[in-house]
């Protein structure tokens, strides 16, 4: 069984605050050793942040190269492989302009941009300037490959682990453990992967080792209450964070990003 990232959520602060940082990488790499200790593969740790246009302000957002920059740098120096800072939004155009830049200033940083969701349906401007984002950041390498780093989301809710859609939409810290088993039909090629969901056995084996995280005294109970309640309204929970430590709650998803 494999754990495809173990994803980070936090407000970062602007300028980036350090003890905030540095307590997701204690954070994460106290979760993959329990993990990796239970005999799950961890693929990666990521972070994932509030809109970057929450954390700039609209009259910082010219920032944003310099934003992606400077929070590349910090997740280089704890062992973090990547970040995402979310999405622009339609109520502010000129933050989908400045993405390019930031792709181009930091090779490990993601984003997105909001083009439709229930709040204001689909937006045209947003729509178009998503585009603008895809034209200009195909040449920013050779391959083309910067567009990675992007995605146009419609109906994307904060909480996905999934890059570049990851995003969140509380200051409270959270994490998200998406699992699976990679695997590939006999005789088919790449492109026919698939993504197998763990049985319940492994989830309670992988929930097991969540909440046994040093610190976390609230028990199993809680989470599997959560899960239930989540099974039942279709979605998938966000785990809090209570001063750093797990409270019982989680979130099994499939997919690939």
């Amino acid at each position: 069984m494999k754990i495809r990232s173990i994803t980070y959520f936090c407000n970062p602060g602007w300028p980036l605050e350090d003890a905030r940082i540095e307590h997701a990488a204690k954070f994460l790499s106290e979760a993959r050793a329990a993990y990796e200790a239970a005999g799950f593969e961890v693929q990666s740790t990521r972070l994932a942040t509030l809109p970057f246009l929450q954390i700039l302000g609209v009259d910082r957002i010219a920032e944003t190269p310099r934003l992606a920059e400077k929070m590349a740098a910090a997740i280089q120096a704890i062992g973090i492989a990547y970040a995402s800072l979310g999405p622009a939004q339609p109520e502010v155009l000129e933050s989908y302009a400045v993405i390019p830049e930031a792709i181009a200033a930091a090779q490990t940083i993601f984003f997105s941009g909001a083009m439709a969701d229930t709040r204001f349906g689909i937006s045209l401007p947003a729509v178009q300037a998503c585009a603008e984002v895809i034209t200009r950041c195909a040449p920013v390498t050779p391959d083309g490959f910067a567009n990675l780093r992007f995605a146009a989301l419609a109906n994307v809710k904060a909480g996905s682990p999934f890059f570049p859609a990851a995003y969140r939409d509380q200051d409270e810290p959270a994490f998200i453990v998406p699992i699976g088993d990679m695997s590939r039909p006999q005789g088919k090629t790449d492109e026919h992967d698939r993504f197998d969901q763990p049985d319940e056995a492994q989830r309670e084996g992988i929930f097991g080792e969540l909440v046994d995280l040093p610190g976390n005294d609230q028990g199993l109970h809680l989470g599997r209450e959560r899960r239930e309640e989540a099974r039942e309204q279709e979605k998938p929970v966000v785990a809090d964070l209570e001063d750093g430590e797990a409270v019982g709650k989680t979130v099994f998803s499939g997919g690939q990003g």
